[in-house]
């Protein structure tokens, strides 16, 4: 680059031009004006025409007119940075502040677009990062919809499955309760429908099975004119299993007393027949009576039952009636020992015999029914006829048990002298 100085009206002015003679810069009074391709061809005109004087002209109107220059600035930054635009130009005191050596002001402003280029690079760096993380976040949105998307058409499934498993159960149910009402039916069946009716006693019961059907079971007979039977029975268990065993037993005591000639002789066969036929654990209680209406002795045998009661209603006494005995079907070996008793009874008196289901009742506090208690409410009752003798003694026990009730299969069988 040449310098070219002016002995012309701009003396002190310093041109600098390239190789081809093109003006790059001019210095007047001590400032510095980069030419910018546009204004080279009009400077080159000027100095060519040796219209110095209106070069002076341009200089000043240079000065004078900052938005021009400052566009013209904005060309030559433009063409040099590559399409870039500087924005913060200033002046002062009339003065851009841009006026400087050409390296160091583009020095300058490629260090100050670098700065802006890397924290714009940074804030997009961050931006990207953020986009990332929210794409990460939606995946982690879109993952878990697609699994309560799945987690509902398994519910959906299960709610159906369950549906239909509803509604077998309740056709199940509708079966089973059927069932239930046929084997209740099929078990009244085998109990006697009528009871004995005579001048000289009154007979009187109560079935409470705990559910539609259950294990305890009774029986009336009359034996030839003057003898009456009675038997109450209760097989283990509860429901149809028991129920089963309560046919079983009912019926082979039938038949025997169609065989044998005494209450001890029937329990002996009841005892040896079922005895290795019944289920583990299996058997049955029992108690066996014999009235004779004429001489009024009443022949009883116990096998592992409650004792029954009888209540002297003309002086109201209670005694109890039982014999030495095992359960019945369990044991053979010794020889369980079935011994029967007799006593007598008198007009007024009152017979009761039941199942253990009846005193085996428990109130809210969860305390068993005293039989002291039980015994002294029998006497309070000895007045009453038989039938409302039992429903009284039924309602003792079940306003005892309260809420709970009678959490057992009850039976019981009454007779008073008349």
């Amino acid at each position: 680059m040449c310098d070219i100085r002016s002995t012309k009206p701009i003396a002190g002015s310093v041109f600098r031009c390239d190789a081809s003679g093109s003006i790059q810069e001019i210095i007047h009074d001590g400032l510095q004006f980069i030419i910018s391709p546009v204004w080279k061809t009009h400077l080159k005109r000027i100095v060519d025409e040796g219209s110095l004087n209106k070069l002076a002209r341009f200089l000043t109107s240079i000065n004078d007119s900052k938005a021009a220059f400052e566009w013209e600035l904005s060309c030559r930054i433009r063409d040099d940075l590559v399409g870039m635009r500087f924005a913060g130009v200033k002046f002062e005191d009339e003065i851009l502040v841009l006026i400087a050596q050409n390296e160091q002001v583009l020095d300058q402003l490629i260090v100050e677009f670098a700065r802006i280029n890397n924290e714009q690079t940074n804030q997009l760096r961050s931006v990207l990062k953020e986009n990332s993380r929210l794409q990460k976040e939606d995946n982690k949105i879109s993952g878990l919809l697609d699994d309560i998307s799945q987690l509902n058409n398994e519910l959906v499934n299960t709610q159906r499955q369950l549906t239909k498993k509803n509604v077998e159960l309740e056709q199940l149910h509708r079966q089973h309760t059927e069932e239930l009402n046929h084997a209740r039916v099929a078990q009244l069946a085998i109990f006697p429908r009528e009871m004995p009716v005579r001048k000289d006693v009154k007979l009187a019961r109560i079935y409470k099975p705990m559910g539609q059907i259950g294990g305890d079971f009774y029986d009336y007979y009359s034996e030839g004119r003057d003898n009456l039977g009675l038997l109450v029975g209760d097989a283990t268990g509860h429901g149809i299993p028991a129920a089963l065993l309560s046919f079983m037993f009912l019926t082979v005591f039938r038949s025997l007393r169609q065989k044998s000639k005494t209450l001890d002789e029937m329990t002996y066969q009841a005892n040896a027949y079922f005895r290795g036929r019944l289920p583990s654990g299996k058997y049955a209680t029992l108690f066996h009576g014999l009235y004779n209406c004429r001489t009024r002795v009443f022949t009883y045998i116990s096998a592992g039952h409650p004792p029954a009661y009888l209540l002297r209603t003309e002086t109201g006494e209670l005694e109890t009636l039982q014999t030495p005995g095992t359960v019945v079907g369990m044991f053979d070996k010794p020889a369980p020992l079935f011994k029967s008793s007799s006593v007598t009874l008198t007009p007024g008196d009152k017979l009761l015999i039941y199942t253990d289901g009846l005193l085996e009742v428990v109130n809210n506090d969860n305390q068993l029914l005293d039989t002291s208690s039980f015994e002294e409410y029998l006497i309070t009752q000895k007045t009453f006829s038989i039938d409302v003798f039992l429903d009284h003694v039924y309602s003792f026990c079940s306003d005892y048990a309260g809420n709970k009730g009678v959490n057992d299969d009850a039976t019981i069988l009454g007779l008073e002298v008349l």
